[in-house]
């Protein structure tokens, strides 16, 4: 399976993904704050069919983690497992 993750912004101390199956088809974002990075914050968009918390949440979450981790946050990543 692949997520698509898309950086959406980094200010304010939080860091913000959009994410979905492909480049095509978003679900949602995940904002983490970077200095407490268990305030964690997700949605998911209107017209997608997924509306709850699924894989590519967890994959983008966990990518996320490790961008703050290392301190670095790709404009765009593919996440595969």
């Amino acid at each position: 399976m692949m997520t698509f993750i898309k950086l959406l912004s980094n200010e304010n101390g939080f860091v913000t993904y959009e994410y979905g199956r492909d480049s095509e088809n978003m679900i949602g974002t995940v904002s983490v704050e970077i200095k407490n990075a268990e305030n964690v914050k997700f949605s998911f968009y209107d017209s997608s069919p997924i509306q709850k918390f699924n894989t590519s949440t967890s994959h983008t979450i966990t990518a996320i983690l490790r961008f703050i981790k290392e301190g670095e946050f790709p404009d765009e990543y593919t996440y595969a497992c």
